[in-house]
């Protein structure tokens, strides 16, 4: 399949020339290296290039994903990579100070009489009556 291998091949030198960029950037060596991203999250990497509408629907298919499913983790992948995608599909139990920071930031982020109500759901925070959703990643 020539545009699959040409798809691979651009978007392998893309990604060699960000991880070079990265490893140049001064403080490279104080962040945490990132995971090998799994083949469902590489699926979605790669869908996040300029491909046609055939090698979306075979990312698609080999990375278990509807083609909405698979838009909505291709728009989170270009707003924030690998960490906005687990944002998107991972839930999880928020715990301990982790918790308190968060309920303590959604305090501070608005005035008291503008604060909208929220409905909490394990890292997510959902204002009522809009489609707004705040996620909380791993990290805090």
């Amino acid at each position: 399949d020539p545009s699959g291998l040409s798809l691979l091949a651009s978007r392998t030198a893309a990604e060699a020339h960000r991880l070079l960029a990265e490893a140049l950037r001064g403080g490279h060596g104080e962040h945490a290296v990132a995971p090998e991203p799994t083949p469902a999250q590489d699926a979605v990497r790669l869908a996040a290039g300029d491909v046609g509408p055939d090698v979306l629907d075979r990312l698609g298919d080999g990375s278990g994903r509807t083609r909405e499913a698979l838009a909505a983790a291709v728009r989170a992948w270009r707003l924030g990579g690998g960490a906005a995608l687990s944002v998107l599909e991972e839930e999880w139990a928020v715990e301990g100070d982790t918790l308190a920071r968060a309920r303590a930031a959604l305090e501070s982020a608005w005035e008291e009489d503008e604060r909208p109500s929220l409905l909490a759901r394990a890292n997510r925070w959902t204002v009522v009556g809009a489609p707004h959703q705040l996620r909380l990643d791993r990290q805090g």
